[in-house]
């Protein structure tokens, strides 16, 4: 059985349930990714490491009996009680979901620790800043801040309070219902409604900025129109919301930097499952991007700045030294990924190849001399039939010279290449516009070494959408039009979703465990709970 890798989640259902998907992608015989639910099961008691952990070693040690040299490696967010389930190596090596640190670096750091670095500093948070009563026409006099020399420090405290007035502007619009029926009018039936950014959804923040910026003709109209009905307060708080020619310029610089992220997570999660090489490949140009100083306002040079060494703190932080690796090997051998390579880039891996086939070379020596002795005699010349012979009689002696000499025919003709050619001839090969499916489909052949390495990391899910789809489509199942359905029919229904995918894991000529495992999981008689 070839590599498997897998991605882990757990996911509040609408009844306040919790439960905890795990999923299998593996590679076919044409290096197509194949994914499926391998289970779905309710979490009865508190999702700590223990029963996380206990779940996960269920499923793969006793009810799929998975060997541990099958498992490629096991993705997951970057949740404590997650991590501590799985970073031990008894699921394969840990990887950190990369969407999930994307999203941290524009959370915690960018948008809402900038508050920390404030309560470093000044030892409180800054609020904007106000005159305390409000001139003749309700308008309020607010202090500009591009008069202050900028700073770090103050551009981020400026972006954090900007964010939330943002946010209590949104809120207001929604809430105060003239207001609402007005901002649904002007936008129409179809565009895009102004929306509010969440901590657990990829880019939400990137997306209400969007929003703002398209709306922001409207938006000045509905700060300063006066509304019938409105309340002193409500329209007081409107006015106190208002942003003004600076503000918008401060949103369109978050806006320029934050779209290199919502692009790079639309390339991770895709529906194609990427992997290893497309994670990669999305932090090269992300730091590009962060570099670049082309076409670039004072806001959006002091944010590039902030964000690009938050990107480098936390990819130390959550990506190990394996994953990094990983994703070395996985760009390397991937046509769309190896050419565009930087050269510091393409040594490192060519480097850490060289390593992995030589601990290859170095295990498989050991039986070298039993297969040696076994094929001999199996390809001898000597035990067929003379009726299957089709060798001439020049071939027919230059056979039997070879079996009276001790030496196989599997020998004479198989000429094994070292493992440097092999990567030289991997480089003059990989030169081309195959994608990667076409080219391993073609060359898997020619390079036998590679092509393990290809199985084992090429595989591994560059983030945890996986699981995160699964428990999408259980949020459809199990609405409240079916709040009495049970987790174990739950779990029946999301595994016989993915059967398509299943069918095609089975080979013709060799049966395969896992489905029969699967297949006997979807029996109604089957004994055990369905709940960790």
């Amino acid at each position: 059985m070839p590599a498997i890798a897998f991605t882990a989640d757990i996911w509040k259902s609408g009844a306040r349930k919790y439960y905890i998907s795990l999923s299998v992608h593996v590679f076919d015989d044409e290096f197509e990714v194949i994914p499926f639910v391998l289970s779905l099961r309710q979490l009865t008691g508190r999702h700590l490491a223990i029963n996380v952990e206990a779940f996960i070693k269920y499923e793969l040690n006793e009810k799929f009996q998975m060997m541990p040299n099958q498992r490629a490696g096991i993705t997951t967010d970057c949740g404590s009680e997650m991590f501590a389930a799985t970073a031990h190596g008894l699921f394969g090596p840990r990887h950190s979901c990369i969407a999930h640190v994307w999203n941290n670096v524009v959370k915690n750091d960018q948008v809402q620790s900038a508050t920390s670095t404030i309560m470093v500093v000044k030892k409180r948070r800054i609020q904007p800043i106000y005159d305390e009563f409000l001139s003749e026409d309700n308008e309020p006099v607010i202090i500009q801040p591009e008069t202050r020399s900028i700073t770090l420090v103050g551009l981020l405290e400026r972006v954090f309070n900007l964010l939330d007035r943002c946010r209590q502007l949104i809120t207001d619009i929604r809430n105060i219902g003239v207001v609402q029926t007005y901002a649904l009018v002007e936008i129409g039936k179809k565009g895009r409604g102004f929306t509010i950014d969440m901590d657990v959804r990829w880019n939400t923040t990137y997306q209400m900025i969007d929003r703002l910026l398209e709306h922001q003709n409207l938006v000045d109209v509905i700060v300063r129109r006066k509304f019938d009905g409105l309340t002193v307060c409500q329209t007081n708080r409107l006015k106190l919301v208002a942003l003004n020619p600076d503000d918008w310029d401060v949103l369109r610089a978050l806006h320029q930097v934050l779209t290199g992220f919502d692009v790079a997570t639309t390339i991770v999660s895709a529906s194609h499952y990427p992997t290893f090489f497309d994670s990669f490949w999305a932090i090269t140009k992300l730091r590009q991007i962060l570099i670049s100083n082309a076409d670039q306002s004072r806001y959006v040079e002091f944010l590039k700045t902030t964000v690009l060494d938050y990107l480098d703190m936390y990819i130390e932080k959550h990506l190990s030294k394996g994953q990094q690796e990983g994703m070395l090997i996985a760009a390397f051998l991937d046509p769309e990924t190896h050419n565009d390579m930087s050269q510091d880039d393409f040594s490192k891996a060519m480097e850490i190849v060289k390593q992995k086939l030589e601990q290859m070379s170095t295990t498989t020596s050991s039986s070298s001399s039993t297969t040696t002795t076994t094929t001999t005699t199996t390809f001898s010349s000597l035990s067929l039939p003379t009726s299957q012979m089709t060798f001439s009689k020049k071939d027919a002696a230059k056979q039997r010279m070879n079996h009276l000499a001790g030496i196989g025919m599997n020998l004479s003709n198989d000429r094994s290449i070292t493992a440097a050619v092999e990567i030289s001839l991997f480089t003059n090969a990989i030169k081309t516009n195959q994608s990667f499916k076409e080219f391993w489909s073609t060359h898997n052949q020619s390079f036998p070494r590679l092509v393990t390495l290809v199985r084992r990391y090429s595989i591994v899910p560059a983030t945890s959408v996986a699981s995160e789809s699964a428990f999408s489509v259980c949020g459809f199942i199990a609405r409240k039009q079916r709040s009495s359905l049970s987790s174990r029919t739950l779990r029946q229904l999301l595994v016989l979703k993915y059967r398509k995918n299943l069918l095609k894991f089975k080979r013709q000529d060799q049966p395969s465990l896992l489905q029969d495992r699967l297949t006997q999981s979807l029996s109604f008689g089957i004994t055990g709970s369905t709940a960790v």
